[in-house]
């Protein structure tokens, strides 16, 4: 059941249309824009929102340019088993349009930006809570297994999984509850501790020799973001990016989902191989000179040799040789980037 208070929460008299969009064969409406100052500034902080109705019938619309066009009100009635849609737009000039329609189902999506932000949410306090929730699993009859990954050099990360089945109750769905305390040993010794509330097929994690003398620990606390611990100065660095524009009420939207890491000492690039969540593999470079301070931009090594996609599926990372980075397209065709061409444009 689609919340009408939505349209009392928020403000969306005088916002402006982005887009309209309509195909009676699949029955669906879409209606893009942006907020007033006032919802900005005072209000949810939101920048943007989208509609979308779907088993739209009876649909009363001109073929016009609604871009640039003010919201004057949009009224939602619900019905048993449908809505009654009414959207009232000064176009311009004393101009007006009125679009009406019948539709079974709405959702909307507030967002606070659009594309991609680096900012770090992983200290937030919202997102915190993850943590605490997931916490909850610490029981011996919740234990699931015990991973390990070897490092070489004597140094190893063991990850004990503790996890609870999702289930429902008076027709509510509880989630999964799963958390791994994870220790970097060396030797059998364990020298840093920490935990992931993720749980990856195998582990993700590497030791790098950095250019600047130092060893450093990568690793992951969850499905997106990537952590350093500096193993000389005991110091650690959590990183989990904002992502991808997203609803409002969510603490981040998607990014990369990192699955292995290559840095490159001669260079000081790193190369990430993974994915999209259900996209084909790829590999992402940045820089990466600063451990603790690291560049979260990175470039797309699809987007340079099939910007089209149109070539290859598979991205994979095949080796760093000579400052240059060396590609497997489809696990078959190798192909040859200059990396800092690239990353200096970021």
């Amino acid at each position: 059941m689609f919340d009408v208070d939505i349209l009392k929460r928020h403000e969306f008299h005088d916002s402006i249309i982005e887009t309209v969009n309509w195909d009676l064969n699949t029955q669906f409406f879409n209606l893009k824009g942006e907020f007033p100052e006032w919802e900005r500034t005072e209000n949810s902080g939101c920048l943007y929102y989208c509609f979308w109705f779907s088993g739209v019938k009876n649909l009363s619309i001109e073929e016009k340019d609604y871009r640039e066009s003010s919201i004057i009100e949009i009224k939602i009635i619900p019905f048993e088993s449908e809505y009654h849609v009414e959207i009232m737009i000064d176009i311009e000039f004393g101009e007006f349009a009125a679009i009406e329609f019948y539709c079974t189902n709405i959702s909307c999506d507030l967002y606070k930006y659009k594309g991609m932000s680096y900012q770090n949410v992983y200290y937030d306090s919202q997102y915190q809570l993850s943590f605490q929730k997931m916490r909850s699993a610490y029981k011996k009859h919740n234990f699931l297994e015990t991973e390990y990954k070897d490092l070489g050099d004597g140094y190893i990360v063991k990850a004990d999984s503790y996890g609870t089945k999702g289930y429902v109750e008076n027709n509510a769905t509880y989630e999964r509850i799963f958390i791994q305390k994870c220790c970097l040993m060396y030797q059998n010794k364990t020298i840093f501790e920490y935990e992931s509330i993720y749980r990856m097929p195998r582990i993700t994690a590497e030791i790098i020799h950095h250019q600047n003398g130092q060893k450093y620990f990568l690793f992951k606390s969850d499905l997106y973001g990537l952590n350093v611990y500096n193993m000389e100065d005991k110091s650690v660095f959590y990183y989990i990016p904002e992502g991808l524009w997203h609803h409002y009420q969510h603490i981040l939207g998607e990014s990369f989902i990192i699955t292995d890491i290559h840095y490159d000492s001669e260079t000081n690039k790193i190369a990430y191989e993974g994915c999209y969540w259900g996209g084909t593999n790829d590999v992402m470079a940045g820089d990466f000179t600063e451990p603790m301070n690291f560049s979260p931009e990175l470039v797309s090594m699809h987007e340079i040799v099939d910007p089209e996609y149109e070539l290859y599926d598979d991205i994979d990372f095949g080796k760093w040789k000579n400052g240059e980075l060396y590609l497997w397209a489809d696990r078959k065709i190798e192909k040859k980037i200059d990396v800092q061409k690239w990353v200096c444009l970021l």
